[in-house]
């Protein structure tokens, strides 16, 4: 600390801003237009429709486009099945063909052994 009249000044000082900056913000923020406006501009509060027959209306709107999501869903998922049974299928079916392959390559009886084998082009 400062000694002398200095110091006093000082101090007087410090003591005046550590005063006037919260009774300043008071004075400032206690105005209730002002609170509305920045609330407003910040939208720190948003609050729900007032009118019932529009949340009615949301709400059904809301339930309509779940179950519409639901079903979707649904016929997504009976899709997808339909798909992978056919893949299946599919993967079935080429493996069955590629034994037959393999069959018809390996197997030439007598000629097949002397060299005469069928060809599979």
């Amino acid at each position: 600390m400062v000694k002398g009249r200095a110091g006093f000044a000082l101090e007087f000082w410090k003591f005046g801003v550590y005063l006037m900056i919260p009774v300043g913000a008071s004075i400032y923020w206690n105005n209730p237009d002002r609170v509305k406006a920045n609330a407003d501009y910040w939208q720190f509060i948003k609050y729900p429709p007032s009118d019932p027959d529009k949340v009615r209306e949301e709400v059904k709107d809301r339930i309509q486009r779940e179950k519409k999501e639901r079903e979707q869903r649904q016929a997504y998922m009976e899709q997808m099945k339909i798909l992978q049974e056919s893949a299946k299928r599919s993967r079935d079916n080429m493996a069955a063909l590629q034994e037959q392959e393999e069959k018809d390559k390996s197997s030439g009886g007598l000629w097949g052994w002397l060299g005469f084998r069928k060809n599979a082009d």
